[in-house]
């Protein structure tokens, strides 16, 4: 779920996703005086240090394929689009690289600011000089930071007076281990993705005293949840974004149980939220009791649900939000009821709709597709569908749905040609894309002669068979995917006949490529060296094992 993972409250604001608009917030920008262009027209010697200004920002809005091209117009541009790039880039900071970081950025003054240091810390008093000493040159630009190893965030106290965001991820928290957040003055969001004792003693219960207040935060509460409830109690004030993960996974009975009484009280002292996922808190009483204890006054504009229709959660945020709601994402099971209450309730305010079914694989028909969605709809962007209906029927579902920008499906269930062509057709906004894989023998010829997947252009991640990309080779298409990044290919009846393909021979489809995995296929991307001489963003390259 794209925008309520950024914070963002309805539309897409990042620029990567809408160059278009994003070219008309800046062009449209009273300061950029049509005077100051034109004189500088006339200046052979050096450009105007308020023009270059103007186009830094009109740059930054940019994605990176549209970077590239200004990159190549000239002098000027080529080092303001550097500065973007530095700007837009995110700097992974690894066990094997991270002495060369050292050395590069105290050569060249290089500054970024999204970081990621991507190894657990071995408390080895030399590479603890190298990154201490790497983050005094990158340490002040740095805005969000992602770090995987807590001792390793101790370490830079001091060394971070600008950083806004710190997320904990893929890391397990060691018991007792606390980080004094109140040493990152302008804090305003912590992510914690892993479950484990709280790291933030943050809390009416520290001995701190606390010096900052956040306004975003995403905790996991697996097993120590009435510490996090703590948190939630200092922070309820100022709060605006907020995420819960809680009750998925299989806790022992050492671990004491949520107090669902003192979680009810917490949420009844907020009072600015605007944003709240509650799409990963399982035990649906849970959701209720929150739902039920908190005020009005948030002026929420975007939530996220899980639900069994019967339990009326819906209801209950439409009752209590209607003025100010905007935006619902939401993971529904399938019953009786489900596609009429979906179409009663808030077909106008879906932004996303997983639509699932019970453990025993139950798929939804094209009948309650047509009862959930009876007509077009713009505000739909995300649709999760267990499996692909059928035939003309799902045509018309996917032209009632024309700004859809991810589409998933689960990975065990079957596609015909004719769908995909139902998709390459109408779905040409498409971001993130999952398909499944064929369902028989395929007739490369008809699949040719079909619209085909260089329709996405907008394409960022493809999970996919073998098939849509041979036919990219077949037709010899002058065409690339400019911002893709991310490529998926999955194992399929047709894949023994296509063998012979290799991703380096269509490696001119996808010059942004920074990820690629196969799953029970070896298409070359097992050379490491060759796949990155062939994709030069690669940083990522695996053969996995294949869907079954």
């Amino acid at each position: 779920m794209a925008n309520i993972d950024k914070g963002d409250v309805c539309e897409k604001t990042d620029s990567e996703n809408q160059p278009s608009s994003s070219h008309a917030r800046a062009l449209e920008n009273p300061s950029v005086n049509e005077k100051d262009v034109t004189s500088a027209e006339h200046d052979n010697n050096a450009t105007p240090p308020q023009l270059i200004d103007i186009w830094e920002k009109i740059f930054s809005y940019l994605p990176y394929a549209d970077l590239l091209q200004v990159n190549a117009v000239c002098k000027d541009w080529r080092e303001i689009a550097a500065r973007c790039f530095k700007r837009k880039s995110k700097l992974v900071i690894s066990d094997d690289n991270f002495k060369e970081m050292n050395e590069l950025v105290g050569q060249k003054g290089a500054k970024y600011k999204n970081v990621k240091i991507a190894f657990q810390w071995k408390n080895d008093i030399v590479d603890a000089m190298i990154l201490i000493n790497t983050f005094r040159h990158i340490g002040p630009g740095i805005v969000y930071l992602d770090v995987c190893d807590l001792l390793t965030l101790s370490r830079l106290y001091g060394l971070l007076p600008n950083v806004e965001e710190i997320v904990l991820s893929g890391t397990k928290i060691p018991k007792g281990m606390q980080v004094d957040f109140n040493q990152y003055s302008k804090l305003k969001s912590v992510v914690v993705r892993s479950p484990g004792p709280c790291p933030m003693p943050l809390s009416s219960n520290s001995n701190q005293l606390l010096t900052i207040r956040l306004e975003k935060l995403s905790i996991n509460m697996e097993k120590y949840s009435n510490d996090y409830i703590n948190v939630l109690a200092t922070h309820a004030p100022s709060l605006r974004w907020l995420r819960l993960i809680y009750g998925r996974a299989q806790i022992e009975r050492t671990y004491p149980q949520l107090e669902d009484t003192l979680l009810q009280e917490t949420f009844r002292n907020f009072t600015e939220l605007t944003i709240l996922d509650l799409r990963y808190v399982y035990p649906e009483q849970v959701v209720k009791g929150i739902l039920e204890n908190l005020s009005e006054d948030n002026h929420l504009n975007t939530i996220g649900l899980k639900e069994r229709v019967e339990t009326g959660l819906l209801e209950l945020t439409l009752r209590k939000w209607s003025n100010s709601l905007q935006c619902i994402d939401y993971i529904c099971y399938k019953d009786t009821d489900t596609p009429v209450k979906i179409a009663q309730y808030a077909t106008d305010k879906f932004r996303s709709l997983w639509l699932t079914g019970p453990g025993d694989g139950y798929e939804w028909t094209i009948q309650d597709f047509q009862s959930a969605i009876p007509k077009a709809n713009h505000k739909i962007t995300e649709l999760y569908m267990v499996a692909c209906p059928r035939g003309q029927l799902f045509c018309d579902l996917v032209q009632r749905l024309p700004n859809l920008t991810n589409l998933h499906f689960l990975p065990k269930s079957k596609i015909s040609y004719e769908e995909m062509g139902y998709i390459f057709r109408h779905l040409i906004s498409l971001q993130q894309l999952t398909l499944p894989v064929c369902e028989s023998q395929a007739d490369m010829e008809y699949l040719s002669s079909e619209p085909n997947v260089s329709n996405l252009k907008s394409l960022q991640m493809l999970w996919s068979c073998l098939c849509p990309i041979k036919v990219l080779e077949i037709l010899n298409l002058n065409f690339q995917f400019k911002e893709l990044r991310e490529l998926h290919v999955r194992f399929c009846q047709n894949s023994k006949n296509l063998s012979s393909l290799k991703l380096v021979d269509i490696s001119q489809y996808f010059p942004a490529l920074q990820m690629c995995f196969t799953y029970g296929l070896d298409l070359g991307n097992t050379n490491v060296d060759e796949m990155r001489s062939c994709f030069p963003r690669l940083r990522t390259t695996e053969v996995r094992n294949a869907f079954r």
